[in-house]
């Protein structure tokens, strides 16, 4: 039997007991978690970093070719191709951060888990937003391609059917980095809300 000193009585007379969360707990379940997450950080911006510096380059002279040869679906094509790159760079960057430090306690890697999963959030959004401006891009380079006499050979629809696929994992992973963000911020509050809670 419990001790009852510990028990609240409300006006109802329903019996409430304080429970103190067990840090030994969380910090054996956050230990996996913030592996998973360092490997997921640091996949994205090995990937990402290239890709922008690439995508810049080949945007250029995308662009340059375009110009010269007034082809400008070649344009419209680099103009897109720019913008993800500089989209890609910049989640790379967000996500360079966050590799860097180590949670030696468990208040430092709560905030480490906390400040990972922010990143990745923002990388997803930003892949997403990514997505959106070459599924725009990719149909006005058609439309403009169709309207001079030469349509391209490759499907339209497999190409948007490709970036929906991707759209589809990077909203997946948004969705589960934005609850994973909340649950690390819930358990920071309650272990540490005497210190002002978590990030």
């Amino acid at each position: 039997m419990s001790d009852r000193k510990d028990v609240y009585w409300d006006e109802l007379g329903i019996a409430w007991r304080a429970q103190e969360p067990q840090e030994a707990l969380v910090a054996s379940r956050l230990g996996p978690a913030l592996k998973l997450q360092a490997g997921m950080v640091r996949a994205a911006a090995l990937l990402g970093l290239p890709a922008g510096v690439l995508g810049l380059g080949l945007a250029a002279w995308t662009i340059w070719a375009g110009v010269s040869g007034h082809a400008w679906n070649f344009v419209t094509r680099g103009v897109t191709l720019g913008l993800v790159a500089v989209m890609a760079l910049a989640g790379a960057a967000a996500l360079r951060t966050a590799l860097k430090g180590e949670g030696r306690s468990l208040r430092e890697s709560l905030d480490l888990a906390i400040l990972r999963a922010q990143r990745l959030v923002r990388a997803a959004s930003l892949g997403c937003a990514a997505l959106a401006v070459l599924a725009v891009g990719g149909l006005t380079g058609y439309a403009i391609r169709t309207r001079l006499g030469r349509p391209p050979r490759t499907s339209l629809v497999e190409a948007l059917l490709a970036l929906a696929i991707l759209a589809l994992v990077l909203a997946w992973t948004r969705a589960s980095q934005s609850r994973a963000l909340e649950r690390y911020r819930r358990v920071a509050r309650a272990l540490f809300a005497e210190d002002g809670g978590g990030a």
